[in-house]
């Protein structure tokens, strides 16, 4: 990917974080949200979180990078007014790639693991198999997660904040 001709931001944090929350209640109209989670969805016919990890998650990354790819366009530039990714990126280097590389603002989503983890189980559109993924991917990212002080803008509450 190069330098994205739409202004980007990515939104990162750890599942239930309320990353979804905080792009739905800030995009607009002419907004491009790309989001792996509604990929999968739309590509498999299913509902959002219902279709199985392993089996959809290349076709969906293919996807969720040409969109991607796309934003270095000029042809996209001139339609959109912003595009918004949604990931998980845990680490600060993570993050990091995506402001130099794609020259991305980097929203980090803060929310505690009990917080996440009352929201996953909460969440009623995800059945009990992708709750637990969703737990064990959270778990993980917890484990892996490293702030970047110059770098990171936090969003402390994805449901009242706006960008």
């Amino acid at each position: 990917m190069g330098r994205s001709k739409v202004p980007l931001l990515v939104v990162c944090g750890p599942p239930g974080a309320g990353k979804s929350l905080l792009v739905q209640r800030n995009a607009g109209p002419r907004d491009l949200i790309i989001d792996l989670d509604v990929i999968k969805a739309e590509l498999s016919g299913l509902p959002l979180y219902h279709a199985e990890h392993a089996e959809w998650m290349q076709r969906a990354m293919g996807e969720r990078n040409r969109r991607l790819l796309s934003l270095c366009e000029s042809t996209t530039a001139e339609r959109l007014a912003r595009a918004w990714l949604i990931t998980t990126a845990p680490t600060a280097a993570d993050r990091r790639w995506w402001r130099e590389t794609a020259g991305a603002r980097t929203l980090l989503v803060v929310a505690s693991p009990e917080t996440c983890r009352a929201r996953i189980l909460g969440d009623e559109r995800r059945p009990p198999a992708r709750q637990a993924e969703h737990l064990k991917v959270a778990e993980d990212w917890f484990k892996r997660y490293t702030l970047d002080t110059f770098g990171d803008e936090l969003v402390a509450d994805a449901a009242v904040h706006s960008v």
